[in-house]
Parts: C-alpha cells; sequence; structure tokens
C-alpha cells in the first residue's frame, strides 16, 4: 500500500470519529491535537484502520496514537508534558513507517 492509499484509509477513519470534518476537508495539514480527540475516538480510529484498510498496525501503538493525538492519562498531565505537534501528513508518514515495521 502506498502513502497516498494510505492517507485516503487514514481520511475515510478519521471522517468515521469526526463530528465536525471540517479539519479533514479543507486544503491544509491539521495538527492531530486540533481534533479534540479522547481516548475512546483513538481505539475506533485505530480498529477502522486495522479493519477496513487491512492496515497492520502493531497492537501496542496505542500509546503512541493517544500521545500524538494529545490525549495523555493523568500521570503525564501532572508531568506538563508539551501537546503533540504531529500533523496529518506526519500521522500518515508514522503510518507507513509502522507497516514497513
Amino acid at each position: 500500500m502506498d502513502k497516498d492509499e494510505v492517507r485516503q484509509h487514514v481520511d475515510d477513519a478519521l471522517g468515521k470519529i469526526l463530528v465536525d470534518k471540517t479539519l479533514i476537508q479543507e486544503d491544509g495539514d491539521p495538527r492531530l491535537t486540533e481534533f479534540m480527540l479522547e481516548e475512546e475516538d483513538v481505539v475506533n480510529f485505530l480498529e477502522a484502520l486495522r479493519s477496513d484498510s487491512n492496515i497492520p498496525l502493531p497492537k501496542d501503538s496505542l500509546s503512541e496514537f493517544l500521545r500524538a493525538f494529545g490525549v495523555r492519562d493523568t500521570e503525564e498531565a501532572h508531568h506538563g508534558e508539551p501537546q503533540s505537534t504531529l500533523t496529518a501528513e506526519g500521522l500518515v508518514e508514522l503510518i507507513v513507517k509502522k507497516m514497513k515495521g
């Protein structure tokens, strides 16, 4: 699967969980934190990628993706970890990298 196909699957999966699709419909490259997702949304996003597009993401990817989307557990929040600056395009590249191993 090439990068453009991964990008389309990412957009499709995000479209399933976002109420306001403006960020993925507009031109540009929004930061993932702009989506304001909760952990359940990120889990649903990853499941959509795995099941609908057969993107073989490792099961241990959840914590990495939670950080990418700016979803933090309470311990991280207390340490004041800065929010992720990863963009939607960066997410596509992260997924392509994970697919290659």
